[in-house]
């Protein structure tokens, strides 16, 4: 039978013949084959590639990858397919769902069209089988008629009217895993090649008190009858044990679901999770070696890539990012949110570095006199892994410090004041923001401290509120529009004040160096061509000269994106490529200026101020001003802009 989501599923090609190949190495999972006949004619090639990791056992890290064998910058360590996908039971709450979530009612995806909403007190319920629908229609079409509506008929089964809706939904989101398994003519089971690796896992980690147990320690598995009840899982997985008859299989698949299901933001708007294994066995540091994300080939998202942003060594971890929104926080509050949110206790070398890597994200300016000159160290964590630690200059000569509690009390109270300054009309938010960075930055904490970032990223998101895409913000500075010049200023400060953290924390290829590049690189240019054309600051030679460096930080900003795949990486790639062809083709209307030839230099200027007139005549045509003045009722399209802009060079 076909699988029921077909953008799912895709073959890769042999790799000795290159016919679809359905077959993968059972090891490593990198190469396909059509048939076993040519995946034994490869094994002389392959094996040199083949496993380029061991799971061990660590002291602080428990079961996870360890390299063993170099594996280079951009390599592929290990891909995945999932085992199976479901989807995210909560519904992002809007308009009128905003009011029943206020009131208490949790918004749900509607099992069966996926679209419309159902809450607790407010549901059709399906006249066969009574599962929560939206609307009656949804009863003969959608998911929930192919799957498991005949399947509860036929059994006997029916929802109450008195069950809750997120047990029932978290019980459909584990039966039709196990059907789908049966659409497909497999099955979930202690046997099963593909299903017994992770059933394992799950057992160990979740439901057995030894975790030190070997995979290859026990055959089979026997729940208790404790284990059992302490799980709820008569009463809350009900549909699915009736099913299938056995509750342990049902209480591992949702333990499974559980801790393993992961979503990925570019994918069906977070709402599918997959389910795998390798992710979960790799290590987290807050300087990690490895970067994961689903493949996007041919629009089939259904492959899980694992590759290396750094060397790594033989006998090292295999380790990502897992700390996310909290990669900008401080070693101390980022390790506690990593404890609390994932029971990570990180102890990377970022987080035992009192200066994380030459960041001084956390440093807060010395206050000593020495020698009648105010000290030039800041306050670091003698011990960054222990909260109650004092904090000492940096300056070898000074021998100041301050108690944990000395330095809490100054960030909490600059971080109540920040919050203050952060609502109001655009230009009074940017002039206290301005305030703030300039009263703190460097007398009372460090230029670059976290607390810079967050006012500077504060800053960031008003400016690109209004010039949006790099090719708004280009047109809107040249159209000379109330403060574009000066915010596109601002916008090139912050991303260049935030260059100095993500330069050393993040490895050599990562989406945040070239999404910071490609941002820097846009304003630079719309302020050397504003520059030039408006303000007439720079001659032609000056302008030559810094064009042709934004050019070159864009191809940085290319390299660091050059080893990912993924839809995201793809859209920044395509914004590089199109200002680089910008920049292209301005230069070739740039004769190669002689500064003792006025017949040059004057080509030149006309070339550009013809360019020029053209950019603003096209952008008064389609109403850019109305675009930037009001760019949330006026959304417009990154086309639109792109075909003004390459139209006139």
């Amino acid at each position: 039978m076909e699988p029921e989501n077909p953008d799912l599923f895709y073959l890769e090609k042999c790799a000795i013949c290159e016919k679809p190949g359905s077959k993968a190495c059972g090891s490593c999972e990198l190469e396909y084959y059509c048939s076993k006949d040519h995946q034994r004619k490869d094994w002389h090639r392959h094996k040199l590639n083949c496993c380029k990791y061991e799971l061990r056992k660590h002291e602080h890290h428990g079961l996870c990858m360890i390299a063993t064998k170099l594996i280079p910058i951009g390599e592929v360590v290990a891909t995945e397919s999932p085992l199976a996908t479901f989807k995210a039971l909560r519904s992002t709450p809007k308009d009128l769902e905003r009011i029943f979530t206020l009131c208490g009612a949790d918004a749900y995806s509607c099992p069966s069209c996926e679209v419309g909403k159902i809450f607790n007190h407010a549901y059709h319920q399906c006249s066969k089988c009574g599962v929560p629908l939206c609307q009656p229609q949804c009863e003969k079409s959608g998911l929930h008629a192919k799957l498991e509506c005949a399947v509860l008929q036929k059994i006997g089964v029916r929802v109450s009217a008195d069950s809750s809706v997120q047990d029932t939904l978290t019980d459909l989101s584990v039966l039709r895993v196990f059907l789908k398994e049966e659409m497909k003519g497999s099955a979930i089971s202690f046997e099963s090649r593909k299903w017994s690796p992770l059933l394992k896992i799950i057992y160990a980690e979740k439901l057995s008190n030894n975790n030190d147990m070997d995979e290859d320690d026990y055959d089979k598995f026997t729940l208790s009858e404790d284990i059992v009840a302490s799980l709820d899982a008569v009463e809350h997985l009900s549909l699915s044990i009736k099913v299938t008859g056995s509750k342990e299989l049902v209480i591992l698949l949702h333990c499974a679901l559980m801790a393993y299901g992961t979503t990925f933001p570019y994918v069906d708007s977070s709402k599918t999770k997959f389910l795998f294994t390798k992710n979960h066995r790799l290590s987290h540091s807050c300087v990690p070696n490895s970067e994961m994300w689903m493949e996007n080939v041919d629009g089939h998202m259904n492959k899980l890539i694992i590759k290396a942003v750094r060397t790594i060594q033989p006998g090292e971890r295999i380790t990502i990012d897992r700390a996310g929104q909290y990669r900008a926080l401080p070693t101390l509050l980022r390790r506690e949110k990593l404890l609390q949110d994932l029971g990570i206790d990180c102890r990377c070398r970022r987080c035992k570095d009192p200066t994380e890597l030459g960041t001084f994200i956390s440093a807060v300016r010395c206050e000593e006199n020495l020698t009648q000159k105010a000290c030039a160290g800041h306050y670091v964590p003698l011990n960054p892994l222990n909260d109650k630690t004092k904090w000492k200059c940096t300056i070898k000569s000074c021998t100041s410090f301050k108690t944990s509690q000395d330095i809490h009390n100054l960030i909490k109270n600059l971080e109540d004041e920040l919050p203050a300054v952060v609502n109001g009309r655009a230009d009074e938010v940017l002039k206290q923001l301005k305030a703030f960075n300039d009263y703190y930055a460097g007398d009372v904490i460090s230029s670059t401290h976290y607390l810079m970032h967050i006012s500077r990223s504060r800053g960031r998101q008003v400016v690109k509120y209004f010039l949006g895409s790099s090719e708004k913000l280009l047109l809107c500075v040249l159209n000379s529009y109330p403060r574009a010049y000066e915010y596109c200023g601002m916008l090139l400060n912050s991303a260049e004040s935030l260059w100095l953290f993500i330069d050393k924390i993040c490895p050599p290829f990562s989406e945040a160096r070239g999404y910071l590049l490609k941002e820097k690189s846009a304003a630079k240019l719309a302020i050397i061509l504003y520059d030039y054309l408006v303000l007439h600051k720079i001659k032609v030679d000056v302008l030559i000269d810094r064009v042709q460096k934004v050019r070159q930080t864009l191809k940085d900003a290319a390299k660091c994106v050059s080893i990912f795949t993924h839809s995201p990486v793809k859209s920044l790639r395509e914004e590089i490529n199109f200002i680089d062809s910008v920049i292209a083709k301005i230069l070739k209307n740039c004769t190669c200026p002689d500064t003792s030839d006025k017949t040059s230099t004057d080509e030149t200027e006309r070339n550009l101020k013809c360019v020029f007139t053209m950019w603003k005549s096209k952008s008064k045509e389609i109403g850019l001003a109305s675009y930037y003045m009001e760019p949330i009722s006026k959304p417009i399209c990154v086309q639109k802009l792109r075909s003004v802009i390459t139209s006139c060079v």
